[in-house]
């Protein structure tokens, strides 16, 4: 089964060096290579001290992903 993941980032007004992350659609074992993806490059650039996710427009995260 394939699921869609869609992401943006932008960047916050404040406080500077803040990314923020939109997440929408579901998050499952199908796209978490591209999640995991994704977070290692926001964590690998040493410009960002602050990362906020916004998942108010996810419809399923599988809970064996968090951990």
């Amino acid at each position: 089964m394939s699921t869609t993941l869609q992401h943006s980032m932008q960047d916050a007004s404040s406080p500077a060096q803040t990314k923020i992350v939109i997440l929408n659609g579901e998050i499952d074992e199908s796209n978490q290579a591209e999640l995991e993806s994704l977070f290692s490059k926001l964590l690998s650039d040493s410009s960002i001290k602050n990362i906020v996710f916004q998942i108010n427009n996810l419809e399923y995260i599988n809970s064996s992903i968090i951990g």
